[in-house]
């Protein structure tokens, strides 16, 4: 297996190339063998390379930490896609292995540019003792950013709003439908069911947390706290407090948790 190592070319900035054993669509390959330091790694990797009717265009940033901690950017093309998967020792030293999305059997050119000075091996080796697992998928034409934990993106410090998020940053329009469990934090639900429902654990919960309720016309669920905190609603001028409420009402009920980690209800 061909390896080229450049050295030390840009102060730690160490790069590497060489062609991967053959990746396919049915399995993932082990392509390059990453041995870090100091608890920490972080590489550049380029893949590129066709067959028929199969074209790869790939590069991604890889990080890997101590305690499993992985994360990976992506940039891919338009045209044949591809997954990563990071497996990790727990902590600095991990392998890359890959498998193309639909595409035809082929060797890729691959070049790493590794920025902690690490120790890289382009070529397939045992999977032993690199228990942590973290698969990150490229996203045609587009980039792609994910990680082993919660994955976020910000700008000037805000959260960027994105489909896997929005429900609980917006009560929307859009209504989610339940059959039963627990109702998320900052969310909008429409309840489908006569079943129990419950308000997500205050604990969990920040306050001024918001919920919007409604229900099917034929349907009589039942609310419930997670705990022993309130539901509390005015009535006439008077407070009542309870456990648990029968929604037997056509209307919209709101939920918002007050500083006494207790649910104010508003209809």
């Amino acid at each position: 297996m061909a390896l080229t190592d450049w050295g030390n070319t840009f102060g730690l900035d160490k790069r590497y190339a060489g062609m991967t054993p053959e990746v396919n669509d049915a399995e993932f390959t082990t392509i390059a063998k990453v041995i870090g330091s100091n608890l920490a790694s972080k590489c550049s990797i380029s893949l590129r390379g066709t067959t028929s009717n199969t074209v790869v265009n790939f590069s991604a940033k890889i990080l890997v930490n101590h305690s499993g901690d992985i994360v990976v950017e992506s940039l891919s093309g338009d045209y044949t896609q591809l997954e990563l998967k990071i497996l990790s020792n727990a902590n600095e030293n991990y392998l890359i292995q890959v498998r193309i999305i639909g595409g035809a059997p082929l060797s890729l050119s691959c070049y790493i540019l590794s920025h902690t000075n690490d120790n890289v091996s382009i070529g397939n080796y045992s999977t032993a003792n690199y228990p942590i697992a973290h698969i990150h998928k490229s996203k045609k034409s587009s980039k792609a950013l994910s990680s082993i934990n919660e994955t976020n993106m910000f700008v000037a410090g805000n959260d960027v709003l994105h489909s896997g998020n929005v429900d609980e940053y917006l009560v929307g329009e859009r209504k989610k439908p339940l059959v039963s469990g627990v109702i998320p934090a900052h969310s909008n639900v429409h309840l489908k069911t006569s079943d129990i429902f419950t308000l997500p654990p205050v604990a969990e919960t920040p306050e001024d947390a918001v919920i919007v309720v409604s229900k099917r016309l034929s349907a009589t669920p039942l609310l419930k706290t997670n705990s022993q905190e309130k539901i509390i609603m005015t009535r006439r001028g008077r407070t009542i407090e309870k456990n648990e409420v029968l929604f037997d009402t056509n209307c919209t009920l709101t939920f918002i948790l007050n500083d006494e980690d207790n649910w104010e209800m508003q209809i």
